[in-house]
């Protein structure tokens, strides 16, 4: 399923479609990933050897990261139709979910930050921080541990299954009504595991979905309609038919101008969590983009692609942060004075660049303020909807205006197949110098230079 608000459905169907598919892709990752970590556990006891280093499903709980963070996004852009006691508590149970399986997912990724960091590095410098790189790995595997990991998992796959419940969602139910989607990518999920897939427990498959009718309207009838086939457990949330486009727009506007804001407070501090902050807001204005990429596909996939460079500019960012703090963190003794020093100038370098990198994306993607923002979203989804409702295709807008203006030319050199048949003024003005043309004729044809 396309992360994104179809255009002839309520944006409360799309919503609710969107949030609970993703909390099924969470609930299949996390399932797969400690059932796979079981077994690995089980053949390793039976082999009475020592556990590999990696033991989680490091590609699923990045996977379901991921995940969480679009369902965050989406909640922040329908957040002034729903009540504020409900958002708070979806959004906190997402939050606690994604905090529980951080830790060894951090610790992988500083083994990366660190294996990066040594490619840019001559054999010298390589040499200097070889502690750094032996105490990184070191790390890494203690909090890679099996147990912890498993237990880190069951946790957020309850809480994804609690807030999956507020939404009318059970992860025994196993259908979701709405739009078509694909199955999970099983490439995506691999770490350690040889797969994580979209698979329940047991090797079952995990939840599927079904088409289910068009609301006969955009109403709260229609969309309660649309809902009731799989919202058996739990009715559906009664704030859900007042998420319309003047709630997307303003929840849109307002992760527009925190990402604008937090950029502008970055410039002037220059503090290192400042711009994590900053990064942390460009995220959401991305997905969110993804969710309304409809209102202009061409236009919003251009934007789309500059917020995930500044994101991937400030994300490597951050990780450079986080290596030279777990460098300094280490006992003394471990890292030489040196090391530190070197590791300092080098990653201040890179992090001055990046930067840079990151302000100049930033400044083109939130040039505009938030109303003007605000403004053009609902304007081009309207737009959008009305080609899409006369079955006017959207990526091709300059070849149906060519059809339109084309026609009329054909129906100039056509001749007419009836009497009653219209005629475009240049016909008409052909066929009116052929009859000119032919009582001409008719007059030299007769005798006496045709006398009557």
């Amino acid at each position: 399923m396309a992360f994104r608000f179809a255009l002839n459905r309520p944006l409360a169907h799309g919503f609710v479609t969107l949030a609970v598919g993703e909390l099924q892709r969470c609930d299949a990752l996390l399932s797969a990933a400690i059932d796979h970590e079981r077994q690995r556990l089980g053949k390793a006891a039976q082999r009475e050897a020592e556990a590999p280093d990696e033991t989680i499903s490091v590609g699923a709980v990045h996977e379901t990261r991921k995940a969480l963070k679009r369902t965050r996004a989406l909640l922040r852009l329908m957040r002034s139709g729903m009540p504020r006691e409900a958002f708070k508590a979806l959004n906190g149970l997402l939050a606690r979910a994604g905090r529980a399986i951080a830790v060894a997912r951090d610790a992988h990724v500083l083994a990366q930050t660190m294996a990066r960091f040594d490619e840019g590095l001559d054999a010298k410098g390589r040499k200097l921080l070889a502690g750094l790189g032996r105490q990184v790995r070191a790390h890494a595997a203690r909090e890679g541990e099996r147990a912890p990991a498993i237990d880190a998992m069951r946790e957020a796959r309850a809480l994804v299954r609690e807030c999956g419940l507020s939404l009318g969602w059970g992860p025994d139910e196993g259908t979701l009504t709405g739009q078509a989607t694909k199955p999970v990518d099983q490439r995506a999920a691999r770490g350690s595991a040889k797969r994580a897939t979209a698979t329940g427990k047991n090797g079952a498959e995990g939840p599927k979905l079904v088409a289910c009718a068009e609301p006969a309207d955009g109403g709260a009838r229609g969309l309660e309609r649309a809902l009731q086939p799989w919202c058996e457990r739990a009715p559906p949330p009664p704030w859900l038919p007042t998420l319309d486009l003047a709630v997307a727009a303003r929840g849109f506007g307002t992760s527009y101008a925190r990402a604008k804001k937090a950029m502008a407070v970055a410039r002037a501090s220059g503090v290192d969590t400042d711009f994590h902050e900053w990064r942390k807001f460009v995220q959401h204005h991305w997905r969110q983009l993804q969710v309304l990429r409809n209102a202009w596909p061409d236009a919003f996939a251009a934007r789309i692609a500059l917020a995930r460079q500044v994101s991937q500019a400030l994300g490597e960012d951050h990780d450079l942060y986080v290596l030279r703090g777990f460098a300094h963190a280490q006992p003394e003794g471990k890292i030489s004075a040196k090391a530190l020093n070197f590791l300092d100038a080098h990653v201040a370098a890179r992090q001055e660049a990046l930067r840079a990198q990151a302000v100049q994306l930033g400044l083109i993607l939130f040039a505009v303020g938030r109303r003007a923002s605000e403004e053009a979203l609902q304007v081009q989804w309207r737009a959008a909807r009305k080609l899409a409702g006369t079955e006017q295709s959207q990526a091709e807008p300059l070849l149906a205006l060519k059809r339109r203006w084309q026609a009329p030319r054909d129906a100039e050199v056509e001749p007419a197949r009836h009497s009653g048949a219209k005629r475009t003024p240049r016909a008409q003005a052909q066929a009116q110098e052929g009859s000119q043309a032919r009582a001409r004729d008719r007059t030299r044809a007769r005798p006496n230079g045709g006398a009557a």
